[in-house]
């Protein structure tokens, strides 16, 4: 029985260890030495590094780890159209913070690409550190483990509206954290950037990441020219910093190399070939290869150029003339060698070239792409610095497969969504679907700008309309194509206050709390909370458990009770359907204690307790507040 259901990230990481390294843990506390002992002298524990420090640091390591102040709420409307039904792309609306953590519960290491492209810090982007939570000084002190000076500092800048680098950096890391969490093990983060705050971005994710996962810096071209710059400098470029959750897993697919050039005219069992460079640079290396080599059918004697020798030895001629990967021209020609050396497609390691970090330097990557798509697609010219489809849709190509999730949560105007659907079509012969995981917090658009003019009174509502006409346009122009175009929504939901204050320990006081208070549309949303925190995806489905006239809620092994009035009617028809139906096999009963009265949890526990004793499977009862 659990008083609450909430995530512990240092405790889970505690039993990470705990796992891991048992014998370091010494009464339930981590012995240093015994883990220096066990780590050995290749390995070394230091206490000095180097790292980025900020006024807000300590309060961002403390924001990433608190739990989630929010319930998520289903767009039951929007979802349950035919085209989003199914659908197995997410788009949530809330902050991206909130929303990270709670898809930990069931996302954790299970995401292969994040693209995010974040608030730039320029002065004119409208950034501003905004955080409504109510820390008094010494409660930050406390939970921070700061003094009160540094906590005073730490809370009068984030009730001041600040745009500095230590601003910016408290709202980046403990997104940047929850996100190191999502990512697979062959997983990469993409991050947008420009000069404003690449230098600090590319510290604090070598903090989060680890500097030896960082992949590399490409650099996009953003424009063709640039008439601001006093200085005479043409600033044409930005950043995307790329990071690996293990770098040593991973491998960028660059473009597939043309490989027309491989033919065989001659038919060759080997397979086709194109002709090679049979020498190589000697780099001052002492070598045998010098020899002479003479075609049998011209007399033409091939030597190797001044500084090169052949790839290949003497001894090992014979056998490269008897394969037929050295062979000799019929007749001779001036300037030629007597003899061809092939190298065939069969040998060839990689079918794809190795990715460039100037790939995106060429016009079709630029802003101004972006934003005529835009305007093609909502008749309105809403962003100036949105992204290329072709830019982030060469970034998935580059690192995900079929199956693979793609999430950005600052998605904006839903280029992601968009270049994900753009992927997918190019993949139908393939039969190859990403999914996409997409978050914008629900921002008010400027009552004097264009896309408010438009009708777009919110950031979401663009990234929503854009997404759904994207589809639109995909489905028109491919009628045959039968993959997922849609998408289901979800947002965060603030905890009712009346809920939200409540004690959760298990005291006479818990009667203070009346949950019947709670409209269904509250309930509903706990429990898809709890889901996630059970490892229930977002994109999969209650089904409706009819036991006597109530209505429990089914979502892989588990068994939600969070209607009112439990009877035990119910309890008796959920043990009878356990016995009956083969196709009814749940293994864990979670219930919302609020709603359970004292003598039908009694009840539910002993029966729970009798089945496990009656029949082999697993039966656990699992009571939340």
């Amino acid at each position: 029985m659990t008083a609450s259901h909430s995530p512990n990230p240092p405790e889970e990481l505690k039993q990470k260890m705990q796992a891991m390294v048992p014998e370091a843990f010494k009464d339930g506390h981590l012995d240093v030495d015994v883990l220096k002992r066990l780590l050995g002298s290749e390995i070394e524990l230091r206490d000095e590094s180097y790292v980025l420090n900020w006024l807000g640091k300590s309060y961002a390591r403390l924001l990433a780890n608190e739990n989630a102040r929010t319930w998520l709420k289903e767009e039951i409307e929007h979802n349950a159209q035919p085209e989003n039904a199914n659908s197995q792309n997410l788009l949530i609306k809330g902050d991206n913070l909130e929303v990270l953590k709670h898809l930990v519960g069931a996302y954790e290491d299970k995401i292969k690409m994040i693209y995010i492209d974040p608030p730039y810090n320029t002065g004119s982007d409208g950034f501003v550190y905004q955080d409504d939570r109510k820390f008094t000084v010494k409660q930050l002190s406390g939970l921070a483990g700061i003094d009160e000076d540094e906590a005073k500092r730490i809370l009068d800048f984030t009730s001041s509206n600040s745009n500095s680098h230590s601003a910016w950096l408290t709202f980046m890391y403990p997104r940047l954290y929850v996100a190191h969490k999502l990512l697979s093990d062959k997983g990469l983060i993409f991050i947008s950037i420009d000069n404003n705050e690449q230098a600090q971005l590319k510290i604090v994710c070598d903090d989060i990441f680890g500097e030896h996962n960082f992949v590399v810096d490409f650099c996009r071209k953003t424009k063709s020219t640039n008439n601001h710059d006093k200085n005479g400098i043409n600033g044409q470029h930005e950043s995307t910093l790329v990071y690996a959750k293990n770098k040593q897993l991973v491998k960028l697919l660059g473009d597939h190399k043309d490989l027309s050039k491989y033919t065989n005219e001659d038919n060759d069992p080997n397979g086709p070939w194109m002709s090679d460079n049979p020498t190589a640079n000697l780099d001052g290396r002492k070598t045998k290869n010098l020899f002479k080599i003479t075609n049998p059918n011209t007399g033409q004697v091939d030597e190797p150029p001044a500084g090169r020798h052949w790839a290949f030895s003497e001894k090992s001629l014979a056998k490269l003339i008897k394969s037929g990967q050295i062979k000799f021209k019929a007749t001779k020609k001036i300037g030629e060698r007597g003899f061809i050396y092939k190298r065939y497609l069969l040998k060839l390691k990689d079918k794809q070239r190795k990715v460039d970090s100037l790939y995106f330097c060429e016009n079709e990557y630029m802003n101004q792409v972006a934003t005529r798509e835009l305007t093609d697609l909502l008749n309105v010219a809403i962003f100036d610095y949105a992204k290329p489809v072709c830019f982030i849709q060469k970034l998935i190509e580059f690192c995900t497969d079929d199956g693979d999730i793609v999430m950005d949560f600052f998605v904006g105007s839903g280029t992601t969504a968009h270049a994900v659907f753009s992927n997918n079509i190019e993949n139908i012969e393939n039969k190859e679907t990403r999914q996409f995981i997409c978050v914008q917090i629900d921002e008010n658009t400027k009552d004097d700008s264009a896309a408010y003019k438009a009708g777009y009174k919110t950031i979401f509502d663009i990234t929503k309309t854009r997404i759904e006409k994207a589809a639109a346009k995909f489905k028109t122009e491919n009628p045959d194509f039968q993959g997922d175009l849609g998408f289901k929504i979800y947002e965060t939901v603030y905890i009712p206050d009346k809920y939200q204050d409540t004690p959760v320990d298990l005291t006479e006081n818990i009667e203070l709390f009346d949950a019947h208070k709670l409209t269904k549309a509250d309930r509903l949303s706990l429990m898809r909370t709890w889901a996630l925190q059970d490892n229930v995806p977002l994109t999969l489905d209650f089904v409706q458990v009819d036991l006597a006239g109530y209505t429990a809620y089914q979502a892989k092994h588990i068994l939600y009770f969070i209607e009112p009035n439990i009877t035990l009617d119910a309890v008796v028809k959920l043990l009878e359907q356990l016995d009956n139906n083969p196709d009814f096999k749940p293994s864990r009963l979670v219930v919302f204690g609020y709603l359970l009265e004292s003598k039908i949890q009694r009840e539910m526990t002993e029966a729970v307790k009798q089945y496990n004793n009656r029949k082999g499977i697993e039966l656990t009862l699992d009571v939340r507040y």
